[in-house]
């Protein structure tokens, strides 16, 4: 007997549309304010824990390690307004409304619902972090900062 031609492996329309979706968070220029004063803003306005930045990075590191290619100056504004604000959601027993959000990141609430949606889907809703994982991301975090405050000269 002949050997049948096995089918070509067909993407999976929902990963596809996933990764063409990535492109949502793009945006057209790039923001006049920079990243550091954005998330300082966050920090201010948000009031959420700071267990809630450890578990963002935990989130934003998922998103890049699945997804290539979706950080960038275009882009990583919106990524750390949403996953702060999915991570608040996630973890603080209180927590803002998006239309603060939205406000706060300068973005309008419908936007700003499109893009948690879209980080859920890209995430595949899975928003757990766990302890070892949370206590990795807090050691980097915390070495980033040493760093930081060593290069500009705030430790003696």
């Amino acid at each position: 007997p002949q050997p049948q031609p096995q089918p070509q492996p067909q993407p999976s329309s929902e990963k596809s549309a996933a990764d063409l979706s990535a492109a949502g968070f793009r945006c057209v220029r790039q923001p006049a304010m920079s990243l550091e004063a954005y998330a300082a803003r966050l920090r201010k306005l948000f009031h959420c824990s700071a267990e809630c930045f450890v578990i963002c990075a935990a989130y934003l590191d998922r998103l890049g390690r699945r997804h290539p290619g979706i950080t960038g100056p275009l882009s990583c504004h919106r990524l750390l307004l949403v996953s702060l604000a999915l991570a608040a959601k996630f973890h603080d027993d209180t927590h803002y409304v998006n239309s603060f959000y939205a406000k706060v990141g300068g973005l309008s609430l419908q936007e700003l619902n499109a893009l948690e949606l879209l980080m859920l889907r890209l995430l595949d809703f899975r928003l757990h972090v766990t302890p070892e994982e949370f206590e990795a991301y807090r050691c980097l975090l915390g070495r980033a900062a040493e760093s930081e405050a060593t290069s500009a000269g705030d430790v003696p």
